[in-house]
């Protein structure tokens, strides 16, 4: 009797424990934080035009890029595998490796110079000649792969054909395999090569639009995307006379009004439409895909008195439609990923257009600063991570006087004015940008940095970027406990 006693009450504390255990376990699943990641790419704007930025008083009042309380904030770089524009099947040419001895050089170069137009000092020279692109930049962080120039998310072998990568490797299928809603933003037309490669989209060339578009409209991954490229509209959001079909192809455009549909797309034109897509609140609605009112935003003609109003007009629009796919990305119970993308910076700067290429700077701290405002308005049981890089230097900017003094600095001129800067390289560079990072994501940086230069201090390469990104995730399956956790290799393979 006293054995069955003892019996009965050993299984009483079992089935105690288990039940208690199992309470914990659900208290833990329900207070479980949901992930909100966003990542803001103001594309090819480097620590020198942000730094113009803050001295014309553009970014005030607010702490600037990264420098206030919470912020780690340190530097990066995209140099691609090689500087072809096709496969090579090789694997990083050395020479291209980010080397700060080489990138602060201020000797004379030697003749020739691989880069005519840029001014010769050997450090100009080799910033200039070991640059990656926009989509090699983009490929290395949403791939986690160093590649060739015009890549999207396409591997750099082998030789002569390349492959594109593994499936289950770009961070845009990383979070919609854990779970999270994935939403991308951007205000360059859709086919833009960049932005497909930001987007997850795969392509041996960026100039295969037709492809990238195709790939958007049968698209497994996204929720969200937003872009501009109405062909019936310009830059301004007017209707022109014959519909401009450089981005999107005619039959296309058809598509995007009828297979969309059948995909499981709602198509939505313009700012005021998108009002309506969080009325109804619903974890089943179908996924959306945005284009605005806005034509070609690569082709701004700025030479007339209303391009301030123009930008300005742009960047309140990508801030709009960024707070309405951020609120419908937000009913995920499970979370999201949302990828924010400014592109015109590198076309301004292109077009020698300092002046408002520093406005649109001040654009992108202002869309950063409403970003950081709706976080902490949606911060209840969440788990926040915020990531900012441009993910390369654009113009080789350096003081009015650089030209001649390798590296001068630029003038200061005062709140109000421009200040003394110069365009020093019609393209992109190999120069360290920064990358700037708040919450769980900043956990994940500190092992995969990779060098100290001695004017930006500790830096890591973007393909470090994306795995630190993906280690999040990883640790985001562990607290959503899905089933179909993915591999925890820096590469997975599917």
């Amino acid at each position: 009797m006293r054995s069955t006693l003892l019996t009965l009450r050993w299984l009483q504390r079992l089935i105690g424990v288990a039940l208690a255990s199992l309470a914990f376990a659900a208290a833990s699943a329900v207070a479980a934080p949901r992930p909100q990641i966003v990542i803001v790419i103001p594309e090819g704007v480097g620590f020198e035009l942000m730094s113009a930025t803050e001295m014309a008083g553009l970014t005030d009042p607010v702490p600037a890029w990264g420098k206030s309380l919470g912020w780690t904030r340190i530097a990066l770089t995209s140099y691609p595998a090689t500087r072809m524009d096709r496969p090579t099947g090789e694997s990083q040419e050395p020479k291209l490796v980010y080397n700060p001895d080489n990138a602060w050089s201020g000797s004379p170069a030697s003749h020739p110079v691989p880069v005519p137009s840029t001014p010769a000092f050997e450090g100009y020279q080799w910033l200039a000649d070991t640059a990656p692109d926009g989509c090699a930049a983009a490929t290395a962080l949403n791939s986690g792969i160093s590649t060739y120039l015009q890549s999207v998310n396409w591997n750099n072998s082998p030789r002569g054909s390349g492959r594109r990568a593994e499936s289950g490797s770009t961070l845009v299928e990383w979070a919609s395999i854990s779970g999270l809603s994935v939403g991308f933003i951007s205000d360059m037309p859709i086919g833009h090569p960049a932005g497909a490669a930001l987007a997850g989209l795969h392509s041996s060339t960026g100039e295969d639009r037709s492809h990238l578009i195709d790939q958007y409209l049968n698209s497994p991954t996204l929720n969200v995307v937003a872009t501009a490229g109405h062909p019936q509209y310009n830059a301004l959001g007017q209707a022109i006379p014959a519909p401009n079909f450089r981005w999107i192809t005619q039959q296309q455009w058809k598509d995007l009004r009828t297979k969309a549909r059948s995909n499981g797309w709602q198509v939505i034109y313009g700012d005021q439409n998108l009002l309506g897509i969080n009325a109804t609140p619903s974890a089943d609605n179908p996924r959306r895909f945005i284009i605005l009112e806005y034509g070609d935003t690569t082709e701004i003609e700025l030479s007339g008195a209303n391009h301030q109003q123009l930008l300005e007009n742009l960047s309140a629009s990508l801030r709009f439609q960024t707070r309405m796919a951020l609120d419908y990305l937000d009913r995920d119970p499970d979370g999201f990923m949302a990828v924010i993308h400014m592109g015109r910076i590198p076309h301004l700067l292109g077009k020698g257009e300092i002046e408002p290429a520093l406005r649109e700077t001040a654009a992108a701290h202002l869309l950063l600063t409403e970003i950081q405002s709706w976080m902490r308005d949606h911060s209840a049981n969440t788990a926040q991570s915020l990531v900012v890089t441009p993910l390369y230097e654009y113009g080789l900017i350096w003081g009015s006087e650089s030209a001649r003094f390798p590296f001068a600095q630029a003038v200061n001129r005062g709140k109000g004015r421009q200040p003394g800067i110069r365009i020093n390289h019609a393209g992109p560079t190999n120069t360290l940008v920064p990358v700037m990072l708040r919450g769980p994501v900043t956990q994940f940086v500190s092992p995969l940095i990779t060098g100290e230069d001695p004017v930006y201090g500790p830096y890591l390469h973007t393909t470090g970027l994306h795995t630190a990104i993906q280690r999040l995730f990883v640790s985001t399956q562990v607290m959503l406990n899905t089933p179909d956790t993915p591999d925890t290799r820096d590469n997975p393979m599917p």
